[in-house]
């Protein structure tokens, strides 16, 4: 199953909910329902700032984070991603062909386990 990867962002790691709202579709607190941003302009895959902020909530969950990039491919240059959560012994890395993916990919794989093996969006 693929996983949409703005969306799992928003839901899992930032601890959103969907809200429908004045004919639009919001993001939303999950505790306190105050509107984050219309649905349609999360996208960390595209936005740098919004990525950087799904990495600074999962620093904030226990994990560390590391990049780097990988120079050595014939096709084109990788990028590398890692999260690291010490107290649960889980080390999650990714390789990707552009920065976002990569460091979406390794979040995603980072909180999978914490429900029976699956993520939120691949148990509905």
């Amino acid at each position: 199953m693929t996983v949409d990867l703005n969306r799992w962002s928003a839901e899992v790691v930032m601890g959103w909910v969907e809200v429908y709202f004045n004919g639009r579709m919001w993001w939303a607190a999950k505790d306190t329902f105050d509107y984050i941003m219309f649905q349609d302009l999360w996208t960390p895959l595209t936005d740098k700032n919004q990525l950087f902020m799904v990495v600074e909530k999962m620093r904030e969950l226990e994990w560390y984070f590391a990049i780097g990039d990988e120079y050595n491919s014939v096709v084109a240059p990788l990028y590398y991603a890692c999260f690291i959560n010490l107290a649960l012994n889980k080390r999650t890395e990714n390789y990707g062909s552009d920065l976002p993916t990569a460091v979406l990919q390794s979040a995603h794989e980072a909180r999978k386990g914490e429900n029976d093996g699956k993520t939120i969006l691949e148990t509905r």
